[in-house]
């Protein structure tokens, strides 16, 4: 008995702090925004599908690290998931999609008391393939597996939007990237509105 109330407590004390924000004072904030989604690609004359998955489509928008006490952090694609534990596509046709897509091993260092915005005109695009999943107006959010002393919060914009959705091919990632500049005019790297 001793056991369960020792937990209920440290449950209350925790959903106190997350409420509050008093307990995690270096806080990032990554925010993205889903594009789209498809089960088909055709991508420099290789294509293919799976009936029984789909590949989510994402722009990163920005990290925020400035948090009151804010630390050296750095933003590793790699450890962007979906809820399942599905990662970041490693391979296949969506790194043809250069130079909209950002390398899987893309890391950004963001210094204490900054933000860094993705670059218009770079590689801005990520994938992650979800198997089992045949919506294609599902929108899907992210987790990061932070690492010991790290807390990051992924921050979607306009979560309820219905993302495109189609057969993968240049044309698509074409008009998907050219999103990004209303996003860069429309969007602070936090997620909130200009």
């Amino acid at each position: 008995m001793t056991f369960l109330l020792r937990r209920a407590a440290m449950a209350v004390i925790a959903i106190a702090c997350l409420s509050l924000g008093a307990c995690d004072k270096n806080l990032v904030k990554v925010s993205y925004q889903q594009l789209g989604n498809a089960q088909s690609w055709n991508l420099e004359n290789k294509s293919g599908g799976d009936a029984n998955g789909m590949w989510h489509i994402y722009m990163l928008r920005g990290v925020v690290n400035d948090s009151e006490n804010a630390k050296p952090f750095t933003f590793d694609l790699s450890k962007v998931a979906l809820k399942n534990g599905a990662v970041v596509t490693s391979a296949g046709p969506m790194l043809h999609g250069a130079p909209f897509m950002l390398p899987v091993n893309f890391k950004a260092p963001v210094a204490p008391k900054v933000a860094y915005t993705v670059p218009y005109g770079s590689g801005v695009m990520f994938v992650i393939k979800e198997d089992g999943d045949t919506d294609k107006t599902a929108y899907t959010t992210l987790t990061y597996k932070s690492a010991s002393g790290e807390s990051v919060l992924m921050v979607p914009l306009d979560s309820k939007a219905t993302p495109a959705f189609g057969q993968i091919d240049q044309a698509f990632l074409n008009v998907l990237h050219s999103k990004q500049n209303t996003y860069e005019n429309t969007y602070q790297p936090s997620g909130d509105k200009n």
